[in-house]
This record gives C-alpha cells, sequence and structure tokens, in this order.
C-alpha cells in the first residue's frame, strides 16, 4: 500500500514553492504555518475565479 505524499496537488506545491522564495528566518512556526494556509487559500481562490 502507497502512502501519502507531499504535495498532493498543484495547490500545495504551488504554496510550498511560493514560501521557500521568501525569507523566513525571523518566522515561528506558528507564523509559517500561517503563511502557508494563507497562501493555499489565496492560489485556491485564484484558481477558483480563472475556472469562471
Amino acid at each position: 500500500m502507497m502512502g501519502n505524499s507531499f504535495p498532493e496537488n498543484a495547490v500545495q506545491a504551488l504554496a510550498m514553492l511560493y514560501l521557500q522564495s521568501r525569507d523566513l528566518s525571523k518566522k515561528s512556526p506558528e507564523e509559517i504555518c500561517d503563511l502557508y494556509i494563507d497562501t493555499l487559500k489565496r492560489i485556491s481562490n485564484h484558481e477558483q475565479g480563472q475556472k469562471e
């Protein structure tokens, strides 16, 4: 049985690529988590807008 892999989809991959390009050295793990979730939402919303 195969396990889950990350990223599971293009939105997750794009969010991770975006965050990798930012300077996160002064961010806490909680801030990075918040940035990742916000980035996922922004990319998903943009993607949905493109489909309309």
